[in-house]
């Protein structure tokens, strides 16, 4: 074991007692399963080929200490435009955590019609039966030490019911903000359960202070029953000595619509990593995101889509951006189960890169094992095109702003397709706050 494989036991047995919900057996018995499992398998390794780009064992040589709850009155302000702010401007319902902790008197999304919401903390011993069934999956965790570290260490985070036939015309905020000088490391946890019918909008935003070396472990499990819809969007622009490390389990069900955007600018070290399964028939899904990285920024995106069920589309699409010495890294696979005739499959990465020293490493996989489908998948990575340059700057825009726009224009694709307005004015508002970090940084 590696000292930080040792410290993270040794946390778990220190702050087991005092962990919500240790008196139910249920929960004692689901996090001491994700523990040990834990404990057999450690922290994971480039030897092991979904991490082989990404040596966690190697990159995390310490842990901060679990963060103790938390109750502020306001946050403190921040220049610029970041992934708490940039959505101000949106009329939605808005959940606040600090330093995982929910802040019901920074929050105001108490009560909205048609949706339950349960604050994991203040209810681990009054849970309602469909969000035990979530956390007490032991299931979701084996072979995924960084999930299994999410079971075993969640303190607080939030269950979200939006009920059948329910449309909830606002976005659903939930804000997760880390401040203070000391380093912790953070889990949180949340269940989304869409009921049949219904439709919604989720956003999640994370952001943190740039110099201190924190470890966000967020973990989101979410369920979309028949002939529902739900638009999930994440903005990842945590402090750039930070490490985040996130998964998300999605199942769809019938006739389903889930539409998932991920936006990634901050940390050190990034992880997403994204599983979907498909219960039901008639099913559409698409998994996007936009990757900005610079400095000596590692962003790897890894997901996996299982079709076992005939007649359902998904689509990947992925951009990344890269300048100095970034590394990007795209894991994505799809498998077609035999029984999934019919299914339509497509995939694809690409990569900008800004500097001879960056690197993106792009790994597209299918697996087919039926024989009546339409499935694709590609990646590309290059420079900017020396002619497009050419002909911004011969129109007499300056070569820095040239560039800006056309790495803009690259970026924007995913974007683009995000129908509410205010979101998507939102995530442009992100991309230009990069670039314009950039200019004085050059």
């Amino acid at each position: 074991m590696t000292a930080a494989e040792k410290t993270l036991i040794d946390q778990f047995g220190q702050a087991r007692e005092n962990l919500p919900g240790n008196s139910e057996a249920w929960m004692d018995d689901a996090r001491t399963s994700a523990i040990r499992s834990f404990e057999k398998n450690g922290l994971p390794h480039r030897r092991l080929e979904r991490w082989k780009y990404t040596d966690l064992r190697a990159m995390l040589g310490q842990i901060p200490a679990p963060a103790t709850a938390t109750q502020v009155p306001a946050l403190p302000g921040r220049d610029g435009i970041n992934a708490h702010s940039a959505f101000a401007s949106v009329e939605r319902y808005h959940g606040v955590f600090v330093n995982g902790y929910f802040q019901p008197q920074l929050s105001n999304f108490k009560d909205i019609e048609s949706v339950e919401i349960v604050n994991l903390r203040d209810n681990f011993n009054n849970l309602p039966e469909w969000v035990k069934a979530g956390l007490g999956n032991t299931n979701v965790f084996e072979g995924n030490a960084v999930l299994a570290l999410n079971t075993a260490f969640a303190a607080d985070g939030i269950a979200l019911r939006i009920k059948a036939g329910a449309t909830i015309e606002k976005p659903i905020h939930l804000d997760y903000v880390t401040i203070g000088d000391e380093a912790a490391t953070i889990s949180v946890r949340n269940l989304v359960l869409v009921e049949k019918g219904a439709q919604a909008t989720i956003v999640e935003t994370f952001n943190g202070p740039q110099e201190v070396a924190y470890v966000v472990n967020a973990a989101t499990q979410v369920v979309v029953e028949d002939d529902a819809a739900l638009t999930r969007i994440k903005v990842q622009d945590e402090g750039l000595k930070a490490f985040h490390l996130a998964n998300m389990q999605i199942n769809v069900g019938h006739n389903t619509r889930c539409h998932d955007l991920t936006l990634t600018l901050g940390a050190g070290v990034s992880r997403n990593e994204i599983n979907v399964g498909f219960s039901g028939e008639n099913a559409d899904v698409t998994i996007a995101g936009a990757s900005m990285l610079a400095g000596k920024q590692h962003g790897d995106t890894t997901l996996c889509l299982t079709h076992s069920l005939p007649s359902s589309n998904s689509r990947q699409e992925f951009k990344t951006v890269l300048d100095d010495y970034a590394r990007g890294i795209f894991q994505g696979c799809v498998i077609v189960k035999p029984h999934a005739q019919k299914t339509d499959g497509r995939q694809m990465t690409q990569a900008l890169l800004l500097s001879p020293n960056a690197e993106m490493d792009a790994k597209p996989e299918l697996e087919i094992y039926a024989d009546d489908v339409e499935c694709a998948h590609g990646a590309t990575a290059g420079d900017l095109d020396d002619e497009y340059l050419f002909y911004l700057r011969a129109r007499g825009i300056p070569e820095a702003e040239a560039k800006a726009l056309l790495v803009a224009a690259f970026v924007a694709e995913p974007l683009e397709r995000i129908e509410h307005e205010g979101l998507r004015e939102g995530l442009f508002q992100l991309t230009n706050a990069w670039f314009d970090r950039r200019k004085d940084k050059s």
